[in-house]
């Protein structure tokens, strides 16, 4: 199956680049499958009608790629109101991640599907910003979080049409210690650029940083992971930047230890898509690389067990007290969420519910993910 995968794969890299055909029919179903998890396929609609793929694939991707188009339209709407009322509560966001890339860096949005929108606060706007989003009708959803495990929480509504819209509030770059205070939402902020279509109070991060973004969320949650549209979106930032940005990135890597991070983030864009990138930038990436803490660089060698991750964590955190919240927040979360994940309104098996999760999410945490 690995094999399979990784061979549809190609068949959505090359077709993307340009140079692939059409495949055989036998084999549309799974390569529009593929496409859909890989995020591609508003791009593979592109690309096959571009090389002229048979009328019938093409035909076949249309409804899935309109589909896409209205959602990406009835999300950038969403927005203006949310961005609305955290202004009003004095929260300036940065919009991060994909809807950051889909509003600023495809033809179209709907170039570049995507199932949330992350917005990156201040830590100290956290509770202002909860009261903006519950004044827009978000939920928090009831997840396993907290303040030392966690840097982010995650909000969701339905809107009149049926839509579902969640929001990743971060007020931490990423989850992972090793990672998490890399960029900081002061660093996005000093030189973040307007995007005054969705309001006064819409701001994204530089193209610089958005690449060191992009290549950190790659490797902090998802390791190696070759996924087509993280890739392509380091691809599109790659091919954007100028001389003097790329000299930025150089700098701003080196000195917050993420020269390894973006080499393999653009290595792995370039496997895939060919961008041509400076070769003398890349050389300096490379030499700074030298110097990369042992956990970030065991995120680049594979997509680490939980286990490594957590102890990872365990290792950077400096007093028992932060430890104790730490091993609370991950074996202990709140007796709410058990209810809901096991599916029980009672309270007197909550004990054995605990003891289930410590057992059963200890091989979880145990196994390695290839």
């Amino acid at each position: 199956m690995h094999e399979a995968h990784e061979r549809l794969t190609s068949v959505l890299a090359a077709a993307l680049r340009g140079d692939g055909a059409c495949p055989p029919a036998r084999e549309w179903p799974a390569v529009l499958e593929r496409a859909q998890h890989e995020g591609v396929l508003p791009l593979l609609s592109d690309a096959a009608i571009a090389a002229s793929w048979d009328p019938r694939v093409i035909a076949a991707m249309r409804p899935l790629v309109a589909a896409e188009a209205a959602l990406a339209i009835i999300r950038e709407r969403e927005l203006t109101p949310v961005l609305a009322s955290l202004s009003a509560r004095d929260v300036t966001p940065l919009l991060i991640k994909g809807a950051h890339l889909a509003l600023t860096l495809y033809a179209s949005p709907d170039r570049r599907p995507r199932v949330d929108t992350d917005l990156l606060i201040a830590d100290r706007d956290r509770d202002a910003a909860d009261a903006a989003l519950a004044a827009c009708g978000y939920a928090r959803d009831v997840k396993v979080d907290g303040d030392v495990a966690f840097g982010q929480s995650q909000y969701s509504r339905i809107d009149r049409s049926g839509a579902r819209h969640t929001i990743d509030l971060h007020w931490r770059i990423a989850n992972p210690k090793a990672f998490c205070d890399r960029l900081t939402y002061a660093d996005l902020r000093a030189d973040a650029i307007a995007l005054p279509h969705l309001g006064a109070n819409a701001l994204v991060p530089s193209p610089v940083f958005a690449l060191l973004i992009a290549c950190l969320h790659r490797t902090a949650h998802h390791g190696t992971c070759m996924r087509l549209i993280w890739l392509y979106d380091i691809h599109l930032l790659t091919q954007g930047l100028s001389e003097a940005e790329w000299e930025d990135v150089v700098t701003q890597a080196a000195r917050r230890g993420l020269s390894a991070t973006v080499v393999a983030g653009v290595d792995a864009a370039a496997s895939m898509f060919g961008a041509w990138t400076p070769p003398e930038t890349i050389d300096r990436l490379r030499l700074d690389a030298a110097v990369t803490d042992a956990d970030v660089q065991t995120f680049l060698d594979r997509h680490p067990a939980k286990i490594d991750v957590a102890l990872s964590d365990w290792n950077r955190l400096t007093d028992w007290p932060t430890r104790a919240r730490f091993l609370r927040e991950h074996l202990f979360p709140s007796p709410l969420y058990m209810r809901q994940h096991y599916s029980t309104a009672s309270h007197a098996v909550l004990p054995l519910l605990y003891a289930h999760r410590i057992v059963t999410g200890g091989v979880k945490w145990l196994r390695r993910v290839e």
